[in-house]
C-alpha cells in the first residue's frame, strides 16, 4: 500500500536504511583492512629477529612502563600541557597495553590472524579509542597553550 509513498516519509527512511547498511559494511571492511596492515607490520618486526626475544622485550617494556616500541615517552610527555599529564599517562599505558596484546596475538596466530575476526575487531576498536584519546589530548593541549599565551 502506502509504505513507499513519498507522502508518508517512509520511502526516505527505507532508502536511508539500505544505504546505512552499505556504509557500515564499508566501515567494517576498512577497519579490518587497516588492522591487518598493522599486524603485517608487527609480524614483519617479529620475523626480523627472534620472536621470543621480541615478545620478551615487549613484556619488559610493559613491565617497566616504557611507551610502545621505538617511541620516547619523555619526548611525548613534553608535548602535552602539564595540567594534562595524568591523562597523557593513561594514553601511554593504553598504547603499551595495545602493543602487548597485538604482539601476543601476532605470535599466537601468526598468518592465521586473518581468520580471527573477533580479536581483530577488538584490536581495531582499541586502536580507534586510543587515536581519539590522542586527538583529544592534542586539542586540549593546544587550547591550554593558546589560553596561556593571551
Amino acid at each position: 500500500g502506502m509504505g513507499y509513498m513519498k507522502d508518508t516519509g517512509l520511502e526516505q527512511i527505507m532508502r536511508d536504511l539500505r544505504i546505512f547498511r552499505i556504509f557500515e559494511g564499508t566501515n567494517d571492511i576498512l577497519r579490518f583492512f587497516f588492522t591487518l596492515l598493522g599486524f603485517k607490520h608487527l609480524q614483519g618486526h617479529l620475523t626480523g629477529g627472534s620472536a621470543v626475544k621480541s615478545v620478551l622485550s615487549s613484556k619488559f617494556r610493559k613491565a617497566t612502563g616504557q611507551f610502545g616500541s621505538g617511541v620516547d615517552k619523555d619526548a611525548f610527555m613534553s608535548f602535552v600541557h602539564p595540567s594534562l599529564h595524568s591523562s597523557a599517562q593513561l594514553l601511554v599505558g593504553s598504547v603499551g597495553q595495545l602493543n602487548a596484546a597485538a604482539t601476543a596475538l601476532a605470535v599466537r596466530y601468526r598468518r592465521d590472524i586473518i581468520f580471527r575476526q573477533v580479536e581483530l575487531r577488538r584490536v581495531a576498536d582499541a586502536a580507534m579509542e586510543i587515536y581519539g584519546m590522542a586527538c583529544g589530548l592534542s586539542l586540549a593541549t593546544k587550547s591550554l597553550n593558546d589560553a596561556s599565551c593571551h
